[in-house]
């Protein structure tokens, strides 16, 4: 990761907002696209040229301050990671972004998946490219109106329209930048992740064997139980075979400016005696937020927990056991580090 060292504010109101002190604050991320893989000596060296230059502008731009993550330097060829693990490392870091530059100085077929996972979060792009180039029409269009391309002939023409062009693309991105806040913020996407978790635990289902049955990836189902960013990255296709194997349904509603979430979500067992109906969904609750907040690794323990728990509850309808309160959080956590042999239940 390329570090950028903090900037210092001057220009007041040049972005218009009274709030200088929320950008001053705000530290913004760039992923810094573009290609790495079958370049010749020139093209890489060229590349090189013209990411040194993105890094070093934006770490003197005085309007916000930024930190650059560059693929390169963790995912590049060679780096011993699967194909699988390359593309959710960089789907994670490219959602969770504030801006992608994409660097068209080369042949890169990543550069495209990269440039999709921004443009289904609204993530502004920012293009590049020599003019002598050929772009296509289908890159070009996801920069956009309020952030055209740069297209230059030499590196110092790069460099000084990348200057001039920086207190607007501040500006833009970080009204982007205040939208996606507050989608993240109203809780949807972690309500969502959420209702996933308790159907998969109603269906004592790990990850691994939901992601066989819907025909997705699993390290995709991971990432999407794991981070609001993902879940709002997610296109129809990707979430609905999840949903359909859970018999979920999912409808998200704004009012008043905020989103919440209305679901068909796991029903207690028609067995149960409407008071433990309601401690059983209070203590599914309970131990869905613990997936959620703590992701233990040991997906199987977790289901088995669960599978006791339930099985156990029934029992007590003809008085073997009493359930009288739910299980909470804390209970469910120190319940799980007893389970410390990951083998446990096979």
């Amino acid at each position: 990761m390329y570090k950028l060292p903090p900037g210092n504010f001057h220009l007041p109101g040049v972005f218009g907002i009274d709030s200088l002190g929320a950008i001053r604050n705000r530290l913004h991320k760039i992923y810094l696209a573009g290609p790495l893989t079958n370049l010749s000596q020139r093209q890489g060296d060229f590349t090189l040229r013209v990411r040194n230059i993105v890094m070093t502008e934006f770490s003197r731009c005085g309007y916000c301050d930024f930190y650059i993550y560059d693929p390169a330097d963790n995912t590049s060829p060679g780096s011993g990671h699967s194909p699988i693990q390359v593309c959710a490392i960089n789907r994670l870091e490219v959602c969770s972004s504030d801006l992608l530059c994409l660097c068209r100085t080369g042949p890169s077929d990543g550069a495209g998946m990269e440039q999709a996972w921004a443009a289904s979060c609204q993530i502004p792009i920012l293009i590049v490219h020599p003019s002598k180039a050929s772009v296509s029409r289908m890159t070009l269009s996801t920069s956009g109106a309020d952030m055209p391309p740069i297209s230059f002939t030499g590196l110092r023409q790069f460099r000084n329209e990348l200057r001039i062009r920086m207190p607007g693309i501040c500006r833009y991105l970080f009204e982007k930048s205040l939208h996606r806040g507050r989608s993240l913020e109203d809780g949807w996407a972690r309500k969502y992740r959420k209702l996933v978790v308790r159907g998969r635990l109603i269906s004592q289902l790990t990850r691994m064997q939901l992601a066989v049955r819907c025909g997705v990836n699993a390290e995709f189902l991971r990432l999407f139980e794991e981070h609001d960013e993902i879940v709002l990255s997610a296109s129809n296709g990707e979430q609905m075979p999840i949903l359909n194997e859970l018999g979920l349904h999912v409808t998200r509603r704004l009012a008043s400016g905020a989103a919440t979430l209305e679901s068909n979500g796991p029903e207690p067992p028609e067995s149960l005696p409407e008071s433990l109906r309601i401690v059983w969904s209070d203590s599914l609750d309970s131990l869905a937020d613990f997936v959620v907040d703590d992701q233990p690794p040991r997906d199987r323990d977790v289901i088995k927990m669960w599978s006791d728990y339930s099985e156990m509850m029934v029992q007590g309808v003809v008085g073997r056991e009493d359930y009288s309160g739910p299980i909470t959080t804390a209970r469910w956590r120190a319940q799980y580090r007893e389970h410390r042999n990951p083998g446990l239940y096979g």
